[in-house]
């Protein structure tokens, strides 16, 4: 397993734990209200709405496919004054975030990072669980978004990741830019997606998204509100190991020692 590595830059944009339930109560619209009554004290600003829209394609008959775009649900974020922490609550749905920086550098160091992040996780969930009363929960998703800076123009992936595409006899090695998703599976219940990206390309220095969502699906019964929050932590050790397990001590160096 590979070791726990605490970096002086951290590459973490955002990271992000969803759970989905298995409902006690139909939903109503008072539900956010209630919730965001518990946790105002940590989320003071003013709660906003967020429209989430899908899309897709229809047949026509004689004609070209029509693409389409629907409203299919209503969320509600709670934020922090400076908004880089939220809770994001929807119809069986609650998420909690932590934007950049990770590792708040205003709360003492002990707390920071991952100790913030569960903390806000437990308490955002408890408090759901107090409103919402579900019967279990069906889906967790621990995921963090990391951006990784390489200054170079042209560089050998190898020498950073050990994760993207494969080498293709034939084809020139240079990859300027390119996207690659891949998911792993641990069990019957667990799995990890991992995405890999170029998302900008300088003169000078090529950009990174490095993004791993590790996920539980129940697939008979759902689990309680302790039992979420031991598969909470299990998916954050499969995440950091996944992290460290596909970058190369190159990358590491880049992270503590920056250009």
């Amino acid at each position: 397993m590979p070791k726990r590595q605490v970096y002086d830059i951290p590459p973490i944009v955002e990271a992000l734990c969803e759970f989905r339930f298995e409902p006690g109560q139909e939903w109503d619209l008072t539900m956010p209200g209630k919730l965001h009554n518990k946790i105002k004290n940590d989320y003071p600003a003013k709660p906003r709405q967020q429209k989430i829209l899908e899309a897709g394609f229809f047949a026509v008959p004689n004609a070209l496919p029509q693409f389409t775009t629907r409203e299919t649900s209503i969320k509600v974020q709670l934020l922090t004054q400076d908004e880089n922490r939220l809770v994001s609550v929807g119809t069986d749905q609650l998420s909690v975030h932590m934007l950049r920086p990770y590792q708040d550098p205003n709360i003492q160091e002990k707390k920071r990072g991952w100790v913030e992040f569960r903390s806000r996780i437990e308490n955002a969930l408890t408090h759901y669980w107090d409103v919402a009363e579900p019967k279990s929960v069906r889906r967790i998703g621990v995921r963090f978004i990391n951006r990784l800076r390489i200054p170079e123009a042209s560089f050998d992936k190898k020498k950073y990741f050990l994760c993207g595409p494969a080498d293709v006899p034939g084809l020139p090695r240079n990859l300027p830019s390119y996207f690659s998703r891949t998911e792993y599976t641990y069990d019957a219940n667990k799995r990890l997606v991992l995405t890999h990206a170029t998302v900008d390309n300088a003169s000078d220095v090529i950009e990174f998204i490095l993004d791993l969502d590790a996920v539980w699906i129940a697939h008979d019964k759902g689990v309680d509100r302790p039992g979420a929050v031991a598969l909470v932590e299990d998916l954050r050790q499969k995440e950091r190991d996944a992290f460290e397990a596909v970058i190369t001590d190159e990358t590491r160096r880049l992270m503590n020692e920056g250009d």
